[in-house]
């Protein structure tokens, strides 16, 4: 993907794509909420730890996650799983989550590199991972 014309590639993926399209810009601050959907407060008041995930990554076919090495561990421990088996524990169930069964379902660039230890282990579950020179 080029960057000349910003966030044109991204829409051009979105429209694409035959299914539910998540995008998120991944920060430090960011929290598990924001792909994995809210805590249903329905669900806590009968002692249930449950998301509501439509509309969240649990259901996306095709995602992209900007800046994805800039999320905290919980988020990364939590894509370990989806990369793996395409599953979202949400609460007691095992959720399919319906990635495409293809490389590049889930799109994750990053301009940070670091050696985290979950930074790794999701590197090494993308299918296609590229290192750009870029000159500054």
């Amino acid at each position: 993907m080029t960057s000349s014309i910003p966030g044109l590639q991204r829409r051009r993926l979105a429209s694409l794509v035959d299914g539910a399209y998540f995008e998120r810009l991944l920060t430090r601050f960011s929290v598990p909420e924001e792909l994995f959907g809210p805590l249903s407060l329905a669900a806590l008041e009968r002692d249930e730890f449950q998301r509501n995930v439509s509309g969240y990554l649990p259901t996306a076919t095709v995602a992209f996650l900007d800046e994805i090495f800039k999320a905290n561990s919980a988020i990364l421990n939590t894509l370990l799983t989806v990369l793996n088996e395409r599953a979202f524990h949400n609460g007691t169930n095992r959720v399919q989550v319906p990635l495409v069964r293809q490389p590049h379902s889930l799109v994750a660039p990053s301009s940070l590199l670091t050696s985290r230890e979950t930074d790794v282990d999701c590197r090494t579950r993308l299918a296609t991972s590229r290192l750009l020179a870029v000159d500054r």
